[in-house]
């Protein structure tokens, strides 16, 4: 279960914060139970999931209007900002088991 504070944190990432959020609570629990991990991850679970449900709604359109169009480009840096917060993440918990290796290694060393 998220924390009030690491809802806060997560709705900073995404841009979701004023009036009328996109997502719910419910929802961000729900994107933290399915991602598990960090709140980078959970975030980038989450943009992925608005990429995916834009892309859906821009092809309707288009499909619905006959225009011509790929709608591409604000899916696309979604998902570039998605895997920026994958990236951050993973480094994060190398950085964690180089630390707990160092920390190991230090003990039997001395």
């Amino acid at each position: 279960m998220l924390t009030a504070d690491e809802k806060r944190r997560l709705r900073l990432l995404l841009k979701d914060q004023g009036t009328s959020p996109v997502f719910s609570d419910a929802a961000l629990e729900d994107f933290a139970a399915l991602e598990g991990g960090s709140l980078k991850e959970v975030a980038a679970l989450a943009l992925e999931t608005i990429a995916a449900n834009d892309l859906a709604r821009t092809l309707q359109y288009i499909k619905t209007v006959g225009l011509e169009t790929n709608g591409e480009p604000p899916t696309k840096a979604v998902l570039m900002i998605a895997d920026r917060w994958r990236a951050q993440a993973q480094a994060a918990r190398e950085n964690a088991v180089e630390d707990e290796i160092f920390a190991e290694v230090s003990l039997v060393c001395q």
